[in-house]
């Protein structure tokens, strides 16, 4: 009887405890408002880390060039604007080594379903035909894209020149003529510049208006995913 009043007296004890315990837990805010947060700090971070001097240069130009390939785009969060000016992504389609009369008559098809005024939908159409044509293994990226430097490539000569001239015309979306290297016949297509995916301010220009505007950016020119989509991922995947 004695060990029956004990047990009932340190559950009594115990129980305000428990109940202090649950309410002291502060409730967990939802994904998509810890998402916002986490990728703020992520920017100001490693905005921070360029202004300290604690990231160079050559870090940016490294992901960006490609010498991790395009996936390390994905984790990326700021490209300083001198840097990112000078960067810009393209298209590809490989015909491989065809005829000259075969890779015309490609070209023609591919440009006639292509052919639109609306700059997104001539790069949706170009998704569609790279599927259908191309040959090139590399551009079944996640992206569907290859990241091109002004400066620095790592693309046989031809293909770099034909992509900066695109990229000069200043037309996102602006497709070349065919053009032939030793992989075969070649089209290209400009799709965007780099300063316009990443933020490429200081952190003065870290507001919430600036956040929000390159939160809901899309990650590249063929998937309507978003950085705030990505950020979602990220929080979801460290949870597991």
């Amino acid at each position: 009887m004695k060990k029956l009043l004990t047990t009932l007296l340190t559950i009594v004890i115990a129980l305000p405890m428990i109940f202090l315990s649950g309410c002291s837990r502060t409730p967990e805010l939802p994904l998509e408002e810890r998402a916002r947060t986490s990728f703020i700090e992520n920017v100001h971070r490693v905005v921070r880390d360029y202004e300290n001097g604690l990231l160079d240069d050559d870090y940016f130009i490294n992901r960006l060039m490609g010498f991790a390939w395009p996936t390390t785009l994905d984790n990326l969060y700021f490209v300083p604007a001198r840097i990112a000016q000078n960067f810009f992504t393209v298209s590809h389609i490989l015909l491989g080594h065809v005829s000259g009369s075969d890779a015309a008559d490609k070209y023609k098809y591919i440009m006639d379903y292509i052919n639109t005024d609306d700059d997104r939908t001539r790069q949706q159409r170009f998704r569609v035909m790279i599927d259908q044509f191309n040959i090139d293994p590399g551009m079944f990226n996640p992206r569907y894209e290859y990241v091109m430097g002004v400066y620095e490539t790592l693309m046989v000569e031809p293909f770099t020149d034909v992509s900066r001239a695109l990229f000069a015309s200043g037309v996102p979306g602006a497709t070349s003529e065919i053009f032939w290297t030793e992989f075969g016949a070649h089209i290209v297509m400009y799709t965007r510049n780099i300063s316009d995916m990443f933020f490429t301010g200081t952190l003065d220009e870290i507001t919430p208006e600036n956040m929000e505007h390159f939160m809901n950016k899309t990650l590249n020119t063929f998937v309507p995913k978003t950085f705030l989509d990505r950020e979602m991922e990220f929080l979801q995947q460290n949870r597991q």
